[in-house]
């Protein structure tokens, strides 16, 4: 008898223009699920070409192929229109369809949201007439939250009153890391070319730091004992050189520094255990990885979708730092022309390290027991078992 195999679609954007860890905490889902005999299938209009050659064998690794939509909206969000539902007829097998979110929407794009639910509704509808699940990580409550048979929760805490009570029945949240999408390489750590300084702190936004928040902390650290590990790609945009020149200059300040890009998952496993401390944006992945290394930090409330990450974090004692014009640098997050740039006051970086030192986790490394201690390497096996498959 011929063994058919049992198929997952996902549905996320990548390439140029969008962030690769909705690509990246994916993949290792879809490697969980490949070691079960499934096919994993990238539902997208991305291009390998574009993605950073550190996260291809990411992507090869946790999907087995790329079925490019048929019909795809007309805006920059570049979700598959309604009609692209039919593409679903086509899968043989298929068994679950599980959408990470796409970003790139303010709450003034009225019509794109209602053709994005028209969509949705369709594609949802397909997926069940074929007997397939529907699942979907994170999106937009009072919007998409009633169309999914599971909503995937993988931030350190949310905010229970944007849930309804039905929507909570489906929701599975990675409490205490249960389901914390790690990649298997950072388990395996790996050497980093550039000289690391002595008793270094890293200062780690994420993204492209548009609001440039690593800047105001780089300064905030001079004068104290501690020497700077800038991490963050090196951009050749002509918009992007004034910025990296000032980060050149603030670093020379320091008696050592050093800037590292394009860092691999196992060496940024390594740097973690290197570094004394680290100011964090603190993404879900990031965060959990610098929890497993045991490495203290500062997560730094860097853009509007972080409010959650940054409660979570107070809550298990680690200090976080809000921006002195805090109010006007989030309402200036979604305007790409708009000067506002972070500003984090020298007083509060440096009596958030003085925290770090007055609990001991500088000298000894942040504590080997709850809360800090629950990531390991099984969270997408537990999260393929709880969707059922």
């Amino acid at each position: 008898m011929k063994n058919i195999k049992r198929s997952v679609l996902f549905l996320l954007p990548f390439g140029k223009g969008m962030g690769v860890g909705h690509l990246t905490r994916q993949s290792v889902l879809g490697r969980a699920l490949r070691a079960k005999g499934y096919e994993t299938i990238l539902w997208s209009n991305g291009r390998i070409s574009d993605i950073p050659a550190i996260f291809k064998d990411d992507m090869e690794e946790g999907f087995t192929r790329i079925l490019e939509p048929s019909a795809i909206m007309e805006n920059a969000l570049r979700f598959p229109s309604a009609p692209a539902a039919a593409d679903l007829a086509e899968i043989e097998n298929l068994v679950a369809v599980i959408m990470d979110d796409y970003r790139g929407l303010n709450d003034k794009d009225t019509a794109i949201w209602a053709a994005r639910r028209k969509s949705l509704t369709a594609i949802v509808a397909q997926t069940h007439k074929q007997g397939a699940i529907f699942a979907m990580v994170d999106g937009v409550p009072n919007l998409e939250f009633d169309l999914p048979d599971f909503i995937i929760n993988l931030e350190l805490g949310y905010d229970e009153k944007l849930y309804k009570p039905g929507w909570l029945k489906r929701m599975l949240w990675s409490g205490e890391h249960k389901y914390a999408l790690m990649r298997p390489a950072f388990f395996n750590p790996e050497p980093i070319a550039e000289q690391i300084p002595d008793n270094a702190f890293a200062v780690m936004i994420g993204g492209t730091d548009p609001k440039n928040a690593a800047q105001s902390i780089l300064e905030g650290m001079i004068g104290t004992p501690y020497n700077p590990v800038l991490v963050a790609g090196k951009s050749s945009k002509t918009e992007d050189q004034a910025k990296q020149q000032k980060w050149q200059e603030t670093l020379a300040e320091f008696p050592q520094s050093a800037w590292v890009g394009g860092l691999n998952s196992g060496q940024m496993h390594t740097l973690w255990n290197k570094v004394k401390l680290t100011f964090l944006g603190p993404g879900a992945t990031p965060s959990r990885e610098l929890l497993f290394a045991r490495c203290p930090f500062v997560g730094v409330f860097s853009n509007p979708s972080l409010e959650e990450q940054v409660k979570a974090l107070e809550k298990m004692g680690i200090p976080t730092l809000r921006a002195q014009n805090h109010a006007e640098f989030m309402a200036s997050w979604g305007d790409e022309k708009s000067p506002v740039t972070a500003k984090f006051g020298k007083d509060d970086i440096q009596k958030a390290v003085r925290r770090l030192e007055e609990l001991g986790y500088i000298k000894n490394r942040l504590p080997d027991a709850p809360p800090f201690n629950q990531v390991d390497e099984h969270g997408a096996e537990r999260l393929v078992k709880a969707l059922g498959l």
